[in-house]
């Protein structure tokens, strides 16, 4: 069988954009134009996303700093190792306050709160990374 060139395949994928009545917009293209060439679609590293979370995450002390920082190095280099790791070390590093300080009082509910935005943003990244990354979906179904 002959193969399909890049141009053919683009048309091919509008159409069945049309047919499907779905928009040709960044998500639906890439995702119709692998399956008409029979590759894998790639998926879109949620930058923003994760760029808001970075910018609203607190930094409380040095650690947390450290990790802020480490965290946006991670999400500029698009690796989830080491957004995974910056986020559990962040959180680490914001569970160690004196007890009886102002920090030790607002830590369980700032933590827990911080757990479940990581928590969310885990949860609806899984449809669009499926299985296909097993660094991503092994912690995910702990």
């Amino acid at each position: 069988m002959k193969e399909k060139t890049p141009f053919e395949i683009a048309r091919e994928t509008l159409r069945l954009l049309s047919s499907r009545k779905l928009a040709p917009n960044p998500v639906n293209f890439p995702a119709v134009y692998g399956e008409v060439a029979g590759t894998p679609p790639v998926l879109a590293f949620p930058d923003d996303s994760l760029r808001q979370i970075a910018q609203a995450l607190p930094a409380r002390n040095p650690g947390q700093r450290k990790q802020k920082g480490l965290l946006e190095s991670a999400i500029g280099q698009r690796n989830w190792a080491g957004v995974r790791n910056a986020l559990v070390s962040y959180a680490d590093a914001g569970a160690v306050a004196p007890a009886g300080s102002a920090a030790a009082t607002t830590e369980p509910a700032a933590a827990a709160e911080f757990l479940e935005q990581v928590a969310r943003l885990v949860e609806n990244s899984l449809p669009a990374l499926g299985t296909d990354d097993a660094r991503f979906s092994e912690p995910a179904a702990r």
